[in-house]
């Protein structure tokens, strides 16, 4: 298991790591590729965030933003030591999502015109421009492999002055370069709320996300097409589903009760 948490900007001056790699100490940053050091407690982004992780095989990919809201990249074999992926031209943008799929690794940017990024190892980042249409007025919040090769989620966002989410969009991709809208505007309707996550398990894939009545779920079995599941009040009720996982067969999901935030889970 890999566990990211959130902490206060701190001193960032680069400083010697004397955790000496122990199995019980917090995750430190292998610098063979990046100029930076861990800052006391093994902080990786002093000021930054992490907004998403995969895995393929043997290797994990996290991708956020630091202090200065420049896209970062952290690679590693075992999750607990981390190496920051070098600089790049074009710099990366703030990143938000992240999959590992069978051609490599794709992730998307909160915002801006080059939402989309490929990569066949980690390092090394292409910026694609998809059909303009794509991602218009839009915003992807979380991606997976599945369905025809990948599967994206996120919100649709009112065009006008506000750029606030009005209801959930779901995208499908064979090559990680073109997508394609699927469902239509009825089957992801929300009153002002956006999906979140996104997963691979039920039927073939669950998709979770939340308005101000509470959490929603959608399934599908090929990305393309899907269903709303009808919402339980009494389980979702003023609270919304902000991850979704698989483990030993299950769906976990967690998230927060709305307004107060206090943390809740859910097991299917």
């Amino acid at each position: 298991f890999v566990l990211f948490t959130a902490c206060a900007p701190v001193d960032d001056t680069p400083r010697r790591d004397t955790s000496g790699g122990g199995a019980t100490s917090a995750a430190v940053l292998d610098q063979r590729d990046s100029a930076l050091s861990p800052s006391p407690g093994g902080v990786l982004l002093p000021g930054g965030a992490f907004r998403g992780v995969s895995v393929r095989e043997n290797q994990l990919i996290a991708v956020g933003r630091d202090s200065a809201g420049r896209g970062v990249v952290f690679l590693s074999n075992d999750g607990t030591r981390w190496t920051q992926v070098a600089p790049q031209a074009p710099a990366l943008p703030s990143l938000g999502a992240v999959a590992a799929w069978r051609n490599g690794f794709v992730a998307f940017a909160d915002s801006g015109s080059t939402i989309l990024w490929t990569s066949r190892d980690g390092r090394a980042w292409t910026p694609v421009r998809p059909t303009s249409r794509a991602f218009a007025d839009a915003a992807v919040t979380d991606v997976v492999a599945g369905g025809p090769g990948l599967v994206a989620v996120g919100a649709r966002l009112d065009p006008g002055e506000t750029d606030e989410p009005v209801g959930g969009l779901v995208w499908t991709s064979r090559d990680g370069a073109t997508w394609t809208r699927v469902g239509g505007e009825r089957t992801f309707d929300l009153n002002e709320g956006n999906i979140n996550t996104i997963a691979v398990g039920g039927p073939g894939l669950v998709a979770a996300g939340a308005d101000i009545d509470g959490t929603v779920v959608w399934t599908s079995r090929d990305g393309a097409s899907w269903e709303r599941v009808p919402r339980d009040r009494a389980v979702f009720a003023g609270a919304g589903i902000s991850a979704i996982t698989v483990w030993r067969d299950v769906l976990v999901a967690m998230g927060a009760r709305i307004p107060d935030a206090v943390d809740l889970q859910w097991t299917s």
